[in-house]
């Protein structure tokens, strides 16, 4: 790691062209380290063995965002199928040692992440490739229509029950009423 740059970025550099050992674990394959990569100006830790990867929150959201890195992630990770992976369904952080969170990447992207709130997040074989080729399909922003409209349906179905129930639905709306529209809506 250059000091004075968070983990997970890197920078352009004759020296940064081969994986170095990362310091960490493999979460997934006892006692094996982990290699950093570089993919531009973003450090993934990588598993030789099963293939998994460990990104920073700051890599993956530069992955997911830049164009240019797609290409260079479909090169690096070839398209494997996704499959359930080997050991122990949750695994824990190679930073901290905590039990990961599993998390659905998007609706119909079929990626289950493993998630450490502070860390970053675990990829295992194949699912980086298939996050790339999700987002650059139009799934990303087809997921977030679909989330939106979601979100505005529960809140008209909301308001729908309390107009059913007498009580002012316009801009006059009581605080009763409106907190019982913000429930309605929390968990619809």
């Amino acid at each position: 790691m250059i000091p004075g740059y968070p983990r997970g970025v890197l920078t352009d550099g004759p020296y940064r062209t081969a994986p170095v050992d990362s310091g960490l674990t493999c979460p997934r394959c006892p006692g094996v380290r982990l290699s950093r990569r570089t993919l531009e100006y973003v450090g993934v830790d990588e598993c030789g063995r099963c293939g998994g990867s460990f990104l920073t929150a700051r890599a993956l959201e530069a992955i997911c965002g830049d164009l240019a890195l797609y290409q260079l992630v479909r090169v690096t990770y070839p398209a494997s199928p996704l499959t359930p992976p080997q050991g122990p369904m949750y695994i824990k952080c190679p930073e901290c040692g905590d039990v990961m969170n599993r998390r659905l990447f998007a609706e119909r992207a079929r990626v289950v992440l493993d998630v450490c709130r502070v860390h970053g997040t675990w990829a295992d074989r194949g699912e980086l490739r298939a996050m790339v080729d999700f987002i650059e399909s139009g799934g990303h922003e087809a997921e977030r229509q679909r989330e939106t409209a979601r979100r505005i349906d529960e809140k008209r179905a909301a308001e729908r029950i309390v107009a059913s129930m007498g009580q002012p639905t316009s801009r006059r709306r009581g605080p009763i009423a409106q907190a019982l529209v913000d429930l309605l809506t929390f968990w619809v």
